[in-house]
């Protein structure tokens, strides 16, 4: 074997072998990264919600899940009794309702996939969040068994920027008034 033959297969050999350890430490560095970030502590949740903006949750509704990743939260809270969901997430400095309505929709595409609904009708109107008025749109289907099904969704801006908002429900559930005093105590 030539010299130069042995050079570049020990350049090669270099280079595979530093790919994998880019790639396993890579890994590891994510899973740690994303193990940080997620959470289903009830406390982690309550905290990253309210750094996305103060609220009051409705009666019934728990801590779910919370994500807190490169400038990206997002807090989950559900009512299992009700078959709710009420999801707040706030985007980076910067980000326009646009954006933050665009990654709410991509989260809860993958969050909600088991439970697809078909929304048959919505209307936008006005709400007044943090003493600014904001469109918000309300609509109303059926979920895959038939059950009629509510959602509030729409993005404002909060004490730390813009937040995204989606609430869905059983209609036979639906707690408007608890909901309203939610949309109410959002800062």
């Amino acid at each position: 074997m030539s010299k130069t033959l042995k050079t570049i297969l020990v350049i090669v050999a270099a280079i595979v072998v530093l790919c994998a350890a880019v790639v396993v430490g890579g890994g590891i560095f994510a899973s740690r990264i994303a193990g940080n970030a997620i959470s289903m502590d009830a406390t982690k949740v309550s905290q990253v919600a309210d750094g996305i903006s103060p609220h009051l949750v409705p009666n019934g509704f728990t801590p779910v899940m919370s994500m807190d990743i490169m400038g990206v939260k997002m807090a989950m809270f559900g009512n299992d009794d009700q078959n709710g969901l009420i999801t707040m997430m706030a985007m980076p400095a910067g980000a326009s309702d646009a954006d933050v309505e665009r990654a709410m929709t991509q989260a809860l595409d993958s969050q909600s996939g088991k439970q697809k609904v078909n929304w048959t009708k919505s209307e936008t109107q006005p709400v007044t969040i943090n003493g600014k008025e904001v469109q918000i749109k309300f609509s109303q289907g059926a979920d895959g068994k038939g059950n009629a099904m509510r959602s509030i969704t729409g993005a404002f801006t909060g004490e730390n920027g813009t937040v995204g908002l989606f609430i869905m429900g059983a209609d036979a559930t639906w707690d408007q008034a608890g909901i309203d005093a939610f949309l109410a105590s959002l800062k």
